[in-house]
């Protein structure tokens, strides 16, 4: 991701949330926000596995699929904000290792 690139993902969640904050600001709250949403997400995901372990019913395991494909997806996307702060900031990169 380059600094143009940031820019505009900054921008389309400044326009999302009706902000005037700074660059900055806008996506630490944005990556603070994709992290809290991915979070119970994944905690579902291992439920409904455990859930479908212990009833032997396969069929819950495709909800299991959703929530964790869901929580990797809003993972991905506060992994987008963590790079769009170090680019536009004076902020280290954020590991995710």
């Amino acid at each position: 991701m380059d600094k143009l690139k940031a820019a505009a993902l900054v921008g389309r969640q400044r326009c999302r949330w009706q902000s005037q904050e700074s660059d900055l600001r806008v996506a630490q709250r944005a990556r603070r926000a994709y992290l809290l949403a991915a979070a119970p997400q994944a905690l579902a995901a291992v439920v409904e596995a455990i859930v479908a372990a212990l009833s032997k019913r396969p069929g819950f395991l495709l909800p299991a699929v959703g929530f964790l494909l869901g929580g990797m997806v809003l993972y991905w996307g506060s992994r987008g904000f963590a790079q769009a702060m170090a680019l536009l900031g004076d902020v280290p990169p954020i590991r995710h290792d």
